[in-house]
């Protein structure tokens, strides 16, 4: 629980200094992130047998949540939104 708690308040703190300095591109790229959170939270889950890097597993995680989204009817079938 403290591993999980101490990693929000490290993206918290990264999100918030990327904010500062003005790093709009990367600052942009986190926010769409941060939005896809719950379809990469349920996405990712599947590719943890398969040990990929952490990068490659929310890139892929991130790519499939794009198609997902793309059709209304499916997006609101798996992801309830």
């Amino acid at each position: 629980m403290i591993v999980a708690i101490s990693g929000i308040l490290a993206t918290i703190d990264i999100s918030r200094l990327i904010h500062s300095i003005n790093m709009v591109k990367l600052n942009s790229l986190i926010s769409y992130i941060g939005t896809a959170s719950l379809g990469i939270y349920a996405i990712h889950f599947y590719f943890l047998k398969y040990q990929l890097h952490v990068i490659l597993t929310i890139a892929i995680s991130l790519l499939i949540y794009q198609f997902i989204s793309a059709i209304p009817a499916v997006k609101n079938l798996l992801l309830g939104k």
